[in-house]
C-alpha cells in the first residue's frame, strides 16, 4: 500500500517523458515546383498561369457583353495586349495595364474607339518597364 502513491504520482510523469522523447519532427518534402521568372526585377511576384485577359462588365447589359466580346477579339489578336484589363460600365471602357511602348497604346486605343457602343475610353495603360 505504500507503493500505491509512488505509482500514482510516478507512472504519469514518467508515460508524459516518454511520449513527448518519442515523437521525432518528421518533415514533409513538397513535390518539385518550379516558378517561372516573370521579368528580371529582384522583386518576388507570382502571377496566375492563366493569360486571358479580364474583362469585367456591368451585369445586365446586353450591349456591354457585345462590347466585350469585340474587345476580347481585339486583344486576342495580339501578344502584346496580354496585360492589359478591361473593364465596360454603359459604353465608358476603362483600360489599365502595361504595354511595351506608346505606339501600342495609341493603336489598342483608336481600335477600342472603333467599336460600336463604345461612348469613351479612359485609356490608364502604363509602358512596361524593359531595362535589365
Amino acid at each position: 500500500m505504500k507503493f500505491s502513491p509512488f505509482i500514482w504520482t510516478a507512472l504519469p510523469v514518467a508515460l508524459s517523458v516518454g511520449c513527448v522523447c518519442n515523437h521525432r519532427y518528421y518533415s514533409y518534402a513538397t513535390p518539385g515546383i518550379v516558378i517561372e521568372p516573370t521579368s528580371y526585377s529582384t522583386a518576388a511576384r507570382v502571377y496566375p498561369k492563366s493569360t486571358s485577359t479580364r474583362i469585367a462588365i456591368t451585369p445586365g447589359e446586353t450591349d456591354g457583353l457585345r462590347i466585350a466580346n469585340s474587345i476580347a477579339n481585339i486583344l486576342a489578336s495580339s501578344h502584346l495586349y496580354r496585360n492589359v484589363d478591361v473593364s465596360i460600365v454603359k459604353g465608358i471602357v476603362s483600360l489599365r495595364g502595361t504595354v511595351p511602348r506608346e505606339q501600342d497604346s495609341q493603336r489598342l486605343y483608336d481600335e477600342i474607339t472603333a467599336v460600336p457602343g463604345v461612348t469613351l475610353v479612359e485609356n490608364q495603360l502604363g509602358l512596361t518597364n524593359l531595362s535589365m
